[in-house]
């Protein structure tokens, strides 16, 4: 019996993550899930898995149609996810939670120090040409 409202903000706000930041939307979902519904960190990492999958098959479908899936690299993508689901979920399961929040809430911190640090931009690359022939 989870409340509407905070689902459909949740999702809005995942969304949103999706499409700006090409993230999925699941670094929000998590949290989310655990701060408005009460989720147990494993049920709230499961659950958003599986309610991200709409968002990722429409972004995948729009981001074709720019050009902007480099096709080439999914082959060995999906051998390695599949491996890392694997040993991440049965992970997950057999960490206490306290753990795994503090990991995940520690990998968050990480990504946003590497992010603010920055990469360097590059003004001159135009994506569009990119799409599927980059390397």
């Amino acid at each position: 019996h989870w409340p509407h409202a905070w689902l459909l903000f949740t999702g809005v706000i995942a969304g949103m993550v999706a499409g700006v930041l090409g993230v999925s939307g699941g670094p929000v979902l998590a949290p989310l899930f655990v701060l408005g519904l009460g989720m147990p960190q494993q049920l709230a990492q499961g659950s958003s898995l599986d309610a991200r999958l709409p968002a990722i098959a429409a972004g995948l479908v729009e981001d074709h149609r720019e050009g902007l899936v480099c096709w080439a690299l999914l082959p060995w993508l999906v051998v390695g996810d599949l491996a890392g689901v694997a040993a991440g979920t049965t992970l997950a399961l057999a960490l206490p939670e306290v753990v795994l929040r503090r990991f995940f809430a520690g990998l968050l911190v990480l990504l946003a120090l590497h992010e603010w640090a920055g990469r360097p931009f590059h003004p001159h690359f135009d994506h569009r040409r990119a799409h599927s022939s980059y390397p």
